[in-house]
């Protein structure tokens, strides 16, 4: 990028701070789950990614302040994630990857 960062990093950086802060403000985490989703999607193409790439530094960033803030924050932020990224009629079935093919869901 012309600043020197690369837009991953930023997009990974930002999320992990907007999850922080929800959870310092005490905003309802699904909520900001969904609005760093929806955001980076939005300003992938302006910033040179796709919106895969850009949604999977998003959800590296979430996932890693998540689980840097207990396992807790970590298992609800996989929830989300879950709820918002795979269609409700195919959650009963086992998934090692969605199209993001990075990132293995945790299942129970």
């Amino acid at each position: 990028s012309q600043a020197g960062v690369d837009p991953e990093d930023a997009i990974l950086g930002s999320s992990q701070g907007i999850i922080q802060g929800a959870i310092e403000v005490k905003i309802d985490l699904d909520v900001a789950v969904k609005q760093v989703l929806e955001t980076v999607m939005k300003v992938a193409k302006p910033i040179g990614l796709s919106k895969q790439a850009a949604v999977d530094s998003a959800i590296d960033g979430m996932l890693q302040v998540g689980e840097a803030l207990g396992e807790r924050v970590a298992t609800k932020i996989n929830e989300y994630l879950r709820d918002l990224l795979i269609p409700s009629r195919m959650r009963n079935k086992k998934y090692d990857q969605l199209s993001f093919e990075r990132f293995k869901w945790k299942q129970n």
